[in-house]
């Protein structure tokens, strides 16, 4: 039975200055932890109600209904919690390979869905400015349904990034050369902005290329969500290499 502390400590790492402060973070339900356990990423604890039933290799603390759901951070705890160390970032520059620059994301589940695209497409680093929102806000883990265990995002300025980087930088913005006449290196950085302004004014001077995803001629949409967009660009980068 976890103590007093130890559940406050869980509840605690819901918020960002906690998960900071103890370099810890929350993964729920059996597919998600499964993937972490799998992964490089060193676990801390892990708990689950007695009513849950776990495979035979896996060993956890025993809990009742009532004390998951007091360390839960959903709505409707799935019966199993686990706790992980939050990974060293990465802080050498890419050099090789796709890689994605998130500049002001603010939405958590965005950003849960764009390391999950990240992992679909074998990307490997994703570059986040420091106000992108935390990857490891419980719903940013949710949302990426385990591949946060295998692509984890590193904070960093983002200008002092683009300064030094010897990579092509591609900005994705509502104008610019359509991606279909666009040709993309082997190694490059894609950059997508905020959900309400897209790319800032600061990082805009560091992209060489200004790509756009034309839409068709009778269309009212004003714009297309930042994961939707993500995934348009980036399968259409991948669209010959995996083909």
């Amino acid at each position: 039975m976890p103590s007093k502390s130890q559940t406050q400590l869980i509840r605690s790492l819901s918020q960002k200055k906690y998960r900071l402060q103890h370099r810890l973070f929350v993964v729920e339900g059996e597919k998600s932890v499964l993937e972490f356990l799998a992964s490089d990423l060193r676990l801390h604890a892990i708990y689950t109600t007695e009513s849950h039933s776990l495979p035979a290799n896996i060993e956890a603390e025993k809990v009742s209904q009532q004390q998951m759901q007091t360390m839960s951070q959903l709505k409707t705890p799935p019966g199993l919690l686990a706790v992980f160390h939050i990974p060293t970032p990465d802080t050498d520059l890419p050099t090789k390979g796709v890689h994605l620059v998130l500049d002001q994301v603010s939405d958590p589940g965005n950003l849960g869905t764009i390391i999950r695209l990240a992992d679909w497409y074998g990307i490997q680093s994703i570059y986040c400015s420091s106000d992108t929102v935390d990857a490891y806000n419980p719903k940013s883990v949710q949302a990426s349904m385990g591949s946060l265990a295998r692509v984890q995002p590193t904070y960093t300025d983002l200008i002092e990034m683009l300064q030094t980087t010897s990579l092509p930088v591609f900005g994705a913005f509502l104008h610019g050369t359509s991606i279909y006449a666009q040709d993309f290196p082997e190694d490059m950085l894609l950059i997508v902005g905020s959900e309400s302004h897209g790319i800032s004014s600061k990082v805009l001077q560091y992209c060489s290329q200004n790509i756009t995803i034309p839409r068709a001629a009778t269309s009212q949409a004003e714009s297309l969500n930042v994961t939707v967009a993500t995934a348009a660009i980036v399968s259409h980068i991948f669209a010959k290499r995996l083909g």
